[in-house]
């Protein structure tokens, strides 16, 4: 019942803990579609008229700029399956991760077989060959290369990137499908890593690159003879400083891990005293965010770790790092919803993937400077204003302005749907809305229902073309219905005075019409109309009569204006000869007495 509306309120997801041995023997969990912006008026929308509140205001300090040659930038391409990202300095250029390609193991060499998962094709990845190209990427200026761990959304084109540029240094984890404990999660793992690895040889023999595998602290930058693939964490790489962390090689051990994204690689990003952290796929089901999280410390950008989902971007984590710009390479609707509150909650501005897209960019391009770090204009809006929708999981709808979170008020047309803002950034979720007088009701996603019944805690209500509850009569088809003033509930099984005239309203809600209704030990009469009738009644040959209250008279005398009449024991009026209580009786054809 509207009367006393009780919104449902919002529920933040707990993040447990749990010990790296405790989770290598946990089953599968699933880790992710569209991000869906709408600006405000931006299509038609239905009869409801509602005002809009001024704009909040947000603090997006950042303003939009440019990389310049002496400034250090970073390109994270807005692709929703893949890792792309480079780093640009002094005019050199690095690679961390280069995404899917589209080669993958057809199931004719038994060592890679084609697995269900396996991502076959990559509409991605000649736009990153265009990319990289109108950087200016080539063969003598592509310093290093990061392949973060062994899975085809980061290093799917690795083999490429190598044979093509020539990187002076490759580094990425060692991989064996041997040390991952799920086979669902396999895929054509060794597959890509077989052929970077190949590659990495291939430019090492003949191009003098590479191949790193053992990060310690202390080696040099380029492997010594005595230990070819082992090199330090930590370099400078023009202006920037680089540090790759989650080096630790326990993952090659027993009881091994349970996917590639616990042996991933991250890579910090320091430049005139500001910094980045490309989170790669790293997860927090060990712990490995909260250990690494004060090595990485407070940063400037953040490239949410496996693509926004669940399984990282612990609260703690981004706590820590307290990132002022956030970016999601994965589909909108795998960021966790707790990662969403606790990024809107830190004011970090964020975007996600498809929204960069949808601006018209291929990347977001990040700048180190002296004076700050600027972030080129991804906003899909002149205002900066956008409502991000997702498919499933709270919240729902969210208005973001310049990427940070801002509260609305009143009612925003997005998509197809009206959306109610209760001076909050998110769109409130389920029950019953209080607007100029009338009540709407919202469904579990926060869209406006209109048009249709509603069942709410058992009880049924009408809601109008415009959304607002309906009282009173309402058609449906060809039945009438009546909803009881001020509640708008559905009468059902009992009588309903309107207009002056009593009508019946069956259990199913529908007004009874042209039909007799037993009710309280009496027969009543409601006509075409679904009026009750009073006075005499024909029902095909035979007269009834019904008193004042509606109620139909049976086995008695009834006088009418000295006319004396006799309604039998079924109600039906008498005519010619009856017997009534041993004694024989005349009665005309209009059932008056004779005597």
């Amino acid at each position: 019942m509207p009367l006393s509306p009780t919104r449902e309120g919002w529920h933040r997801a707990r993040h447990e803990r749990v010990s790296r041995p405790a989770l290598r023997v946990l089953a599968p969990i699933l880790t992710a579609a569209t991000t869906a912006l709408a600006a405000l008026g931006a299509a038609a929308a239905p009869a409801l008229a509602a005002p809009t509140p001024p704009t909040p205001t947000a603090d997006a300090s950042t303003a939009p700029a440019s990389a310049t040659a002496a400034d250090e930038s970073i390109h994270i391409m807005a692709f929703t399956d893949s890792d792309v990202i480079v780093l640009e300095s002094n005019g050199r250029f690095a690679l961390v991760d280069s995404g899917e390609d589209k080669d993958y193991p057809d199931g004719s060499d038994p060592r890679y077989p084609l697995r269900p998962g396996v991502i076959q094709g990559a509409p991605n990845e000649d736009a990153m060959w265009a990319y990289l190209d109108q950087l200016g990427v080539n063969d003598t200026n592509l310093e290093f290369y990061v392949g973060t761990h062994a899975h085809s959304d980061h290093i799917g084109t690795a083999d490429t990137v190598i044979e093509k540029y020539h990187p002076k240094r490759i580094y990425t984890p060692e991989y064996s499908d041997a040390w991952i404990t799920s086979a669902r999660n396999l895929w054509d793992n060794q597959y890509v890593y077989d052929q970077m690895i190949a590659a990495a040889n291939k430019a090492t023999a003949e191009h003098g690159s590479a191949l790193i595998q053992h990060l310690v602290p202390g080696a040099p930058v380029t492997p010594a003879p005595e230990a070819p693939t082992t090199a330090s964490p930590t370099f400078d790489f023009g202006d920037m400083r680089i540090e790759i962390v989650n080096y630790d090689e326990s993952y090659k051990q027993p009881p091994y891990i349970y996917d590639a994204n616990e042996s991933a690689w991250g890579v910090k990003v320091t430049a005139h005293d500001h910094s980045a952290f490309l989170a790669s796929d790293i997860e927090n089901f060990y712990g490995d965010e909260d250990r690494l999280a004060p090595q990485i410390g407070d940063v400037d950008v953040l490239k949410l770790g496996h693509h926004g989902s669940i399984s990282s971007n612990s609260e703690g984590y981004l706590t820590t790092l307290r990132p002022e710009i956030a970016f999601q390479t994965g589909r909108f609707s795998t960021l966790a919803p707790a990662t969403q509150r606790t990024l809107d909650r830190l004011g970090t501005r964020w975007y996600p993937a498809d929204e960069v897209r949808v601006s018209g960019h291929n990347s977001m391009i990040v700048t180190l400077a002296d004076d700050g770090v600027h972030l080129a204009d991804v906003d899909p809006t002149s205002d900066g204003l956008v409502y991000r929708v997702r498919p499933s999981a709270s919240p729902r709808v969210a208005a973001y302005k310049h990427g940070v979170a801002v509260p609305q008020s009143g009612w925003r047309w997005i998509g197809e749907n009206y959306y109610w803002f209760d001076n909050s950034p998110y769109a409130t979720e389920g029950g019953w809305v209080k607007w100029r007088g009338a009540w709407y009701y919202l469904g579990p996603d926060g869209a406006m229902l209109a048009g249709r019944w509603l069942n709410d805690a058992g009880t049924w209500y009408y809601l109008g073309a415009d959304g607002a509850m309906l009282t009173e009569w309402v058609r449906d088809g060809a039945t009438w219905y009546y909803l009881e003033p001020g509640s708008g509930r559905m009468a059902a099984n009992r009588w309903v005075a309107s207009g002056g005239s009593w009508y019946y309203i069956a259990s199913s809600g529908a007004m009874s019409a042209s039909a007799w209704i037993r009710s309280g030990g009496a027969w009543y009469y409601v006509g075409l109309s679904g009026a009750m009738a009073t006075g005499w009644l024909k029902d095909g040959s035979t007269w009834y009569y019904l008193d004042g209250s509606g109620a139909m008279l049976a086995g008695r005398w009834l006088n009418l204006s000295g006319t004396w009449y006799y309604l039998t024991d079924s109600g039906a009026m008498a005519t010619g000869r009856v017997t009534i209580n041993g004694t024989t009786h005349t009665f005309s054809s209009s059932g008056a007495w004779l005597g």
